[in-house]
């Protein structure tokens, strides 16, 4: 086989279980974490939020790194196979890429917002649990997106 083939799956590799991670954790704050919370005292729960996100904050980072670096390379990659594409098929591929670039540029932003503390963001912060819902449908019409660019993608290739 093709060394291509094998870097192209590894960087598929990477960026995929990347995404994992970010939208695992996601998943995970919204759906466990932050319930659990509710649940026990305000003296206690605010070291526990603290420990539970400088635990995950440097994977989370980590996983970013990732997510761009293996983002720019497949997106590098992708001009190679949309050269046989029709105009309509590059002009959709082209705009899901953006919109999905757009939509993950929003959600960088937004978790800014939420752990900065800042008083302009006070309201956001105070509203986390809507917010992070919203960080988590962001994140899986991400991953929607990724999953249509793939698709796109492995439709070009032509097997002999």
């Amino acid at each position: 086989m093709d060394p291509q083939f094998y870097a192209t799956t590894f960087n598929k590799w990477l960026h995929l279980s990347a995404a994992g991670i970010v939208v695992g954790g996601l998943i995970y704050l919204r759906f466990v974490l932050i319930p659990t919370l509710d649940g026990v005292e305000e003296s206690q729960r605010t070291p526990i939020w603290q420990a539970a996100y400088k635990r995950s904050m440097r994977w989370i980072l980590y996983a970013f790194a990732v997510l761009i670096l293996t983002g720019i390379d497949n997106g590098l990659r992708s001009r190679r196979f949309l050269q046989v594409a029709t105009p309509d098929v590059r002009d959709t591929y082209w705009m899901v890429f953006w919109t999905k670039v757009a939509v993950v540029i929003l959600a960088f932003i937004l978790v800014h917002f939420l752990i900065i503390g800042a008083p302009p963001f006070r309201r956001i912060q105070e509203a986390y649990r809507r917010w992070v819902t919203v960080l988590v449908v962001a994140a899986l019409l991400i991953v929607y997106f990724s999953g249509f660019l793939t698709l796109t993608r492995l439709s070009l290739i032509r097997l002999p």
